[in-house]
């Protein structure tokens, strides 16, 4: 059947005879046959390019099965919930479980029980970051746990996307960044070591860049300057730390040519009182880091120290040119006295020899004694006889002062001692103040019968000549329409010890001076005035010395008292423990003046 009906086909098409066949001449179905060719030729060569892009294709998709699968970073494909829908071999090596293990298994599974708050918020923040289509990537650190309980840190970053089929899900790469945390840690440690180092140091250290701003600030700086390093950083250093104001051009031309520069003995001003710092300014060498660390070193002290041995050398000096004028002014005071004596005696009316004299020279001892009072010269001679006792007596009084200290403490009458230093304080007169010690009146409360006390006579009548010149200059710069110029004496025993005390009623002092009254250097006197040395070898002598104790109470307009205590024997003579000297704090007011 098929076969009759394909050849009556084949004859109708032949012949052109089939319904809606046009009969083809031979020339035109030549011409249908080359067109049918040509077209089954282009056929086969499109059949030959699909062949060849489906093989391209199948190696693309090979390659990129590799990247992939095989890629050093771990990829994973999570539903909305967080279930694993797809992973790479890399995030299967890292969680411990193969990848067939992995699917449907929520991602929270292996995220650190306390980063789980972390990633919460990262999958927050994500869905509420818009749309998918935005491609907006998010990012987290948190830590992981495989299989085994092993915790490793991992840098993920998600990013949202919609399959063909129109569901949600987020498209996540997971980095092992163990190391680069380990690291940073060690860094951290490193760098809290370092500023272990830079604040246990008693230097001011500061960091700056090329721009002066501060990089780096220690304890030792917030402490000078008063600022915490929070504060400081990042700030011009000029204006975090003023006291280098003066060094900033130095330390520019530092920076600059990158070689260190050192200033030393630097003045600046702290709470009024002129201070001194050493200042060094290190270049950074690096070629990555460009900048300079500053050091400061507070100097003040060691100054003062090097000051106050430069004064002793000149003390030592002037003590010893006081002893020697002393010795040559003792002679020709001797021939002075020795003269007026001899003069007085040539005048006496009752000695035979004068009246032989007088008679051989054509007048009598009556007539000379006439003139002699009507002349008052015997009152003149009296008076030239009592100014040679009293300069012998100064004399007498300079040589025992600038003889070296006994070796050993010898009994002492100390209230003698005290009127002998009050005597000796008696002959100055200052010249600049116009106030002559003698006007001052000296009111003596001692306590009778003291025993003697061991000590070293000259370095006591020191300290008092110490305090009774500061307590005359106090009550001449008070107003002396108030009160008259008093200086109070009192000796006592207090338990055991000697109580000493030098009391005005003069100008009085501050707290803030009281406090640094024995301060080396430290005076409030005008320049040329003051070395501000007395009270502070007043202390070191009776404190260290003599193992006793200086205690000072003063209020401004009232008036000042000293209060010295000194052992009374030698096993006695040990420093106290706690013999500062502004330690009166609470002491007893100086109101009116109480006797104490």
């Amino acid at each position: 059947m098929n076969a009759s009906l394909r050849q009556r086909a084949e004859e109708l098409a032949r012949t052109g005879k089939a319904p809606g066949v046009p009969a083809l001449s031979p020339q035109e179905m030549q011409e249908k046959l080359h067109e049918l060719l040509v077209h089954q030729i282009e056929l086969e060569m499109q059949n030959e390019e699909l062949r060849q892009a489906q093989e391209d294709l199948e190696a693309v998709r090979a390659r990129y099965f590799d990247l992939y699968d095989m890629a050093p970073i771990g990829y994973v494909t999570l539903s909305e919930q967080g279930l694993i829908l797809e992973a790479n071999t890399t995030i299967a090596t890292m969680l411990g479980l193969q990848r067939s293990l992995l699917v449907n298994q929520p991602i929270s599974r292996f995220i650190f029980k306390e980063d789980q708050d972390r990633y919460y918020r990262h999958r927050k923040h994500l869905v509420a970051s818009g749309e998918p289509q935005a491609c907006t990537q998010h990012g987290c650190e948190l830590r992981l746990m495989n299989q085994d309980g092993v915790v490793f840190w991992a840098q993920i970053e998600t990013q949202s996307a919609q399959e063909a089929d129109g569901e949600m899900v987020q498209l996540t790469t997971v980095s092992d960044i163990s190391a680069r945390k380990q690291a940073e840690q060690e860094m951290i440690r490193a760098q809290e070591y370092l500023a272990n180092i830079l604040n246990s140091m008693p230097s001011i250290m500061i960091g700056i860049d090329l721009n002066c701003v501060v990089t780096h600030w220690n304890k030792a700086a917030e402490d000078a300057a008063g600022i915490p390093a929070r504060i400081a950083l990042g700030r011009p250093l000029e204006e975090a730390f003023p006291r280098l104001a003066t060094q900033m051009d130095t330390i520019r031309a530092a920076l600059r040519d990158r070689t260190p520069q050192d200033t030393k003995r630097d003045v600046f001003i702290r709470n009024g009182v002129r201070s001194y710092q050493d200042v060094t300014i290190y270049p950074l060498i690096t070629e990555d880091i460009v900048g300079a660390v500053v050091r400061v070193d507070d100097v003040t002290r060691r100054v003062q120290i090097d000051e106050m041995m430069v004064q002793s050398e000149k003390m030592m000096s002037v003590g010893g040119l006081a002893a020697g004028m002393a010795h040559e002014i003792n002679n020709p005071l001797s021939g002075i006295l020795q003269s007026a004596q001899v003069v007085i005696s040539h005048l006496q009316p009752d000695v035979p020899a004068n009246r032989i004299a007088a008679e051989a020279s054509g007048c009598t001892m009556d007539s000379i004694q006439t003139y002699l009072n009507k002349r008052q010269i015997p009152g003149f001679m009296d008076a030239i006889c009592q100014s040679g006792a009293r300069a012998a007596a100064i004399v007498s009084n300079m040589l025992e002062f600038c003889r070296k200290g006994e070796v050993r403490h010898l009994a002492v009458d100390i209230n003698a001692l005290l009127d002998k230093a009050v005597e000796l304080s008696s002959f100055d007169y200052d010249l600049k103040r116009k106030f002559d010690f003698k006007n001052i009146r000296i009111v003596r409360e001692y306590a009778p019968d003291l025993p003697e006390v061991y000590c070293t006579s000259a370095e006591i009548e020191q300290v008092i000549l110490n305090l009774l010149k500061n307590a005359a200059q106090a009550v001449v710069d008070r107003n002396k329409t108030e009160a008259d110029p008093t200086i109070t004496l009192r000796t006592a025993l207090e338990g055991g010890l000697l109580r000493i005390e030098v009391e005005d009623n003069g100008s009085g002092m501050t707290d803030a001076v009281r406090k640094r009254a024995f301060e080396p250097f430290f005076t409030t006197k005008g320049v040329g005035e003051g070395t501000g040395l007395g009270l502070a070898v007043s202390y070191f002598i009776i404190v260290t010395k003599h193992g006793g104790s200086v205690d000072v109470q003063s209020q401004p307009g009232i008036g000042t008292r000293f209060i010295l205590r000194i052992p009374l024997s030698p096993d006695q003579t040990k420093a106290p423990a706690d013999a500062a000297a502004n330690s009166s704090e609470d002491s007893e007011s100086l109101t009116g003046l109480p006797s104490g």
